[in-house]
């Protein structure tokens, strides 16, 4: 298994739609932001995006996608001079998942809009390293995938039949799978941690803790197994994660032990030993630094959400 599937597999990323849109120019829109992922397929015609904050926006092309790992507020727009309106005011066409339609008589945009989540990041530990926003260049061959994909699931949606909700479902994480994929594939070097994946020594570091996260592991022992010396895996895994490879480390470990909290009912000392902790006392101060609860509150607190 390469270390994208590593990866991928032990986050459980998982998606849902948002919304359909249909916008004509001229027209410009602006999403005050969520408190989950969302991200925007742009399957036909183009837009410029702009996040809340920035100075400069960003021409999106047929086959683009744009990922706000932090849910960050934006504007979509074809003319970045007109004053955007807030997305929430305007009446959607159908129950269920909205569909919108919006603009003048120009040509037409076609978005879906969604949103995505690490199922098994519940302390939310790993989402504060991704990169405010991603832009996911796509090509001819891809945007014709998710035309037909989009295809498939505007069909699935409005038909409203049993199982619909299931199948849409499912195509929409096949859907987000490739962006994902897109994305691990051409992102810059200033990405960050989608670019950190990507590099053939700390990817494969990342993917093996993310895979044997209870292994002793250190940034030597890291270092012999992807090919570096320690030193070098050292300040390439912190300039690309933006944090040592201990630090990552003990925060995956965290991800890990609320997952495992959610599935099995284990003790603190042998949730400790179960992500690699000798020490009990340390896993908490640990698992507290990072959650600000120590795990028999957190435990406590996410069943009161069930």
């Amino acid at each position: 298994m390469d270390a994208l599937a590593n990866i991928l597999d032990s986050l459980r990323v998982a998606s849902s739609v948002v919304s359909r849109a249909v916008l004509s120019e001229p027209w410009s829109v602006h999403t005050s932001g969520a408190a989950k992922p969302i991200f925007h397929v742009v399957a036909q015609g183009r837009c410029f995006v702009q996040r809340d904050g920035d100075a400069a926006a960003t021409a999106l092309e047929r086959g683009d996608t744009v990922l706000f790992p932090q849910g960050s507020g934006h504007v979509l727009s074809t003319d970045l001079a007109r004053h955007p309106v807030p997305i929430r005011s305007i009446a959607t066409e159908r129950p269920g998942v909205p569909f919108l339609r919006f603009g003048g008589r120009g040509a037409e945009t076609s978005l879906l809009c969604g949103s995505f989540r690490f199922e098994r990041d519940a302390a939310g530990t790993l989402a504060p390293l991704l990169p405010a926003m991603v832009v996911v260049r796509g090509d001819a061959e891809l945007a014709d995938w998710f035309a037909h994909t989009l295809s498939l699931l505007d069909r699935e949606l409005s038909e409203g039949e049993p199982g619909s909700a299931a199948v849409g479902a499912r195509l929409m994480d096949v859907l987000f799978a490739q962006v994902m994929k897109k994305s691990m594939a051409t992102v810059g070097d200033a990405d960050g941690w989608f670019a950190a994946i990507r590099d053939p020594h700390v990817g494969r570091a990342i993917g093996l803790i993310h895979q044997r996260p209870g292994e002793e592991w250190s940034a030597e022992s890291l270092a012999a197994e992807v090919g570096l010396s320690r030193t070098r895996f050292y300040e390439r895994f912190t300039e690309l994660v933006g944090e040592p490879p201990a630090r990552y480390l003990a925060r995956f470990r965290v991800t890990a032990a609320a997952d495992l909290l959610q599935t099995r009912d284990l003790t603190t000392a042998a949730l400790a030993e179960a992500v690699g902790y000798a020490s009990e006392d340390a896993f908490v101060r640990v698992f507290k630094r990072y959650v600000g609860k120590t795990p028999s509150e957190f435990k406590k607190a996410r069943a009161s959400l069930i």
